[in-house]
């Protein structure tokens, strides 16, 4: 691991990241998904949402709250750090535990994904004291 490599447990307990798995460079599923995501910002930032796109020699963090994303870091720590296997697209949610809370070798609706998030003890606190 090299000082630019990203570590998930630097996110425990700060950021949700949804995480876009592909074996393919330009997957055109990878970039709709990310389109589809970044389409409803405010609801990804409210929900402390990070997205981060993988590839076997490489990865970049987009964060839905900064206008400059991180380019492209040439690392395969990442791929192996989500025990990726080769998979042409794979989505996953990890939740502000660090814990993987849902896998989808499908494009994910957002409706769906929010829904899966708001549900969650630790959201329900989050509405919670928005609330009070």
């Amino acid at each position: 691991m090299n000082a630019q490599d990203f570590a998930l447990d630097d996110y425990v307990w700060k950021n949700r990241i949804v995480i876009l798995i592909s074996d393919e460079d330009n997957s055109a599923k990878v970039q709709n998904q990310i389109s589809i995501l970044l389409a409803e910002a405010e609801d990804l930032i409210e929900r402390k949402m990070i997205v981060l796109e993988v590839k076997p020699e490489m990865y970049r963090l987009i964060n839905p709250s900064q206008s400059a994303n991180m380019e492209w870091i040439s690392s395969d720590y990442v791929y192996k750090q989500i025990n990726a296997d080769s998979k042409s697209f794979e989505i996953q949610l990890i939740g502000l535990d660090g814990r993987v809370k849902m896998k989808s070798n499908e494009f994910v609706v957002l409706d769906e994904l929010f829904a899966l998030i708001d549900k969650m003890p630790m959201r329900q606190i989050e509405l919670r004291s928005r609330n009070q």
